[in-house]
């Protein structure tokens, strides 16, 4: 019983320092490129070296950490030709999943609208570090309303390098966060208008940042 004991304890804290690590890659704190030294991590966190071990083996097979061997791991560095493929990527899938989204009938926006208005009072209270994550949140919520579970399958696959590579929620962007916030609430009524071209072409300009947004539906 004592070694069950220790057995769960063990999973918990490796769960625990996963969330710790990831936590990091995601905001920022540890840059792409940075080195993930485990004895640095443990003794930050007052752990031993097997929990943090097994938090980055997690995060390498989730794409977000690259383990080269006899030369440590590093948080995943895309190259600027892959930060193109995946920025791209990421606009098909949401056109994609816009397009679905507008063509259904009875689809209930209210949460994404939700999220969107949020976004609003974070940019007009200043608030950056919420803007991010409700950026994040948006665009997750609206592939997730296509109702398809190959769309969410592969934004669930590619949104933890999306993140960690700051193709969604930079906390480096300087722009007009008032303006981006009433981006987010133009998508939802482009949703709504039924117009699946349109709704479409609207997140795609939005992801790539490039192009003329639509501003009828």
């Amino acid at each position: 019983m004592a070694f069950e004991d220790a057995s769960v304890t063990q999973e918990l804290l490796s769960d625990k320092v996963y969330g710790l690590v990831r936590k990091a890659i995601l905001d920022g704190t540890q840059a792409p490129g940075s080195r993930l030294v485990e004895s640095e991590i443990a003794r930050s966190l007052g752990v031993s070296q097997a929990p943090v071990r097994d938090a980055i083996k997690r995060l390498a097979h989730e794409g977000m950490v690259t383990s080269l061997p006899r030369r440590g791991s590093y948080v995943t560095e895309l190259s600027p030709e892959e930060f193109t493929i995946g920025r791209e990527l990421r606009a098909a899938v949401e056109k994609l999943g816009a397009e679905t989204v507008a063509r259904l009938s009875g689809v209930d926006s209210s949460g994404l609208r939700a999220i969107a208005e949020r976004m609003v009072d974070a940019a007009t209270a200043d608030d950056r570090a919420e803007l991010r994550l409700l950026d994040m949140e948006f665009h997750r919520t609206a592939v997730e309303l296509a109702g398809s579970p190959l769309l969410i399958r592969v934004w669930s696959i590619m949104e933890p390098t999306l993140i960690s590579q700051h193709v969604i929620g930079d906390p480096a962007f300087t722009g007009d966060w008032d303006a981006v916030a009433q981006d987010h609430v133009r998508l939802v009524a482009l949703l709504d208008a039924g117009n699946a071209a349109v709704a479409g072409q609207a997140f795609f300009v939005h992801a790539v940042g490039q192009g003329e947004f639509p501003s009828k539906p």
